[in-house]
């Protein structure tokens, strides 16, 4: 298996189905591809969006279940049953293009052209539009027109690479590990994508930004919705456990990250501020798990 797309759901059986929806429809590329499907514990019919499904898939088709709260719990699992020589993620509010199969894989192909003294590509993303122009255009989205690449041993600010839209080689979840399961949604903390991502540029891996990986983003969060700016302060608390979890690695260049990010000085907006307080928050409560981890295992 050349491709597989994992997608972890819960409890969104209708966003799912769509989601489902556009999957099935887009092109079929030269290339066998799997779609691995992770049911997180739903308890509103989303069994029944997947046995629909399953026997009208155009593409080979694994249904999990992952009882274990959390969606990086979800994607490890799907990661663990799939069988790609590379895995995309994208989430059951996401629908990929129509050529998003096709142009994953000339991206893969158009990568044995690289020279050979070149690291190869490992990692990366793509981009996120959005789908309904009524949603809150400041939740997960990421648009750009030139390829890029990430250079090895980069630190990675954070929301430069979205799960909405991400995809690794095998060999880099195997050399690396998977996605944290104390972060993302459903565990204590956010910013679950990004960490990945940087943890495999800070393995030696080179990445990049793929503007041809295109997917809609059908949040159905209505514009400065009260569901809107919740999930925008938990996008501040998750972001601040990002940074955390590179201090506690003793990796000090997170504080120029936040600094850069931040532009404190001379600003007295008050709602920059309120975002900073959060990031602090959620960074302190990250050092303080972990903390509290090394003191259960001893260390």
């Amino acid at each position: 298996m050349l491709i597989s797309l994992v997608v972890a759901t819960r409890n969104r059986k209708d966003q799912l189905a769509e989601c489902l929806r556009f999957i099935a429809a887009a092109a079929k590329p030269a290339c066998a591809i799997e779609i691995v499907i992770v049911d997180n514990g739903s308890t509103d019919g989303t069994d029944a969006v997947l046995r629909d499904f399953l026997p009208t898939s155009p593409f080979e088709t694994r249904i999990l279940q992952q009882p274990t709260p959390g969606a990086s719990a979800a994607r490890n699992a799907g990661i663990a049953a799939s069988t790609g020589i590379w895995l995309a993620f994208t989430d059951d509010d996401c629908y990929v293009q129509p050529d998003y199969f096709v142009n994953f894989h000339s991206f893969i192909r158009s990568l044995a052209t690289q020279p050979q003294a070149t690291a190869p590509i490992s990692y990366g993303g793509g981009q996120i539009h959005f789908y309904d122009p009524q949603d809150d255009t400041r939740i997960a989205s990421r648009y750009f027109d030139d390829f890029w690449e990430i250079p090895k041993h980069s630190l990675l600010a954070g929301a430069a690479l979205q799960g909405a839209n991400m995809f690794f080689r095998r060999k880099v979840l195997d050399a690396i590990g998977g996605f944290n399961e104390s972060m993302g949604p459903g565990a204590p903390f956010g910013g679950e994508d990004i960490e990945l991502a940087c943890r495999a540029s800070l393995a030696g891996f080179v990445g990049a930004q793929v503007p041809s990986l295109k997917v809609w983003h059908h949040h159905r969060r209505p514009k400065h919705s009260a569901a809107a700016e919740t999930t925008l302060e938990s996008y501040d608390d998750g972001r601040g456990a990002y940074y955390a979890s590179l201090l506690d690695r003793g990796l000090v260049g997170a504080f120029q990250l936040w600094a850069s990010a931040c532009a404190l000085e001379g600003n007295d907006d008050p709602a920059l501020r309120a975002r900073l307080t959060r990031e602090f928050e959620g960074a302190a409560r990250y050092l303080r798990h972990r903390l509290a981890e090394r003191a259960a295992k001893g260390g």
